[in-house]
């Protein structure tokens, strides 16, 4: 339980970065989404 609320809490704060660099990075934000959410599948 915990590794998932940990995963929970870094995808947000992912999230709010990926925001807040998305002036700088406009394509990365959505490969990273797409990577947490694949990685967050797997933990089930």
């Amino acid at each position: 339980m915990q590794l998932i609320g940990f995963l929970f809490l870094f995808i947000i704060a992912t999230s709010v970065v990926s925001k807040a660099l998305g002036a700088k990075f406009e394509d990365d934000p959505d490969e990273i989404d797409k990577t947490l959410r694949n990685i967050a599948k797997d933990k089930g």
